[in-house]
């Protein structure tokens, strides 16, 4: 029962330093403070909503099709 705990509190550990690891990239990325980085999920301000630009290129696409 013992060996349970401690492999659930290795993988809770480490799931959580990789979350951890993951923010602090972020933070350091460059050009992770636009829409284009990788990272970009970690900052409110671009949570919601879509640009002009995306907007004319879905409208393009949907054109297409």
């Amino acid at each position: 029962m013992l060996v349970r705990w401690l492999i659930f509190a290795v993988f809770f550990i480490a799931g959580n330093l990789i979350c951890l690891w993951h923010f602090i990239k972020c933070l350091k990325a460059k050009g992770s403070r636009n829409r284009k980085g990788g990272y970009r999920a970690y900052y409110s301000r671009n949570r919601g909503g879509i640009t002009e630009e995306e907007k004319e290129e879905l409208i393009k696409y949907l054109d297409q099709l």
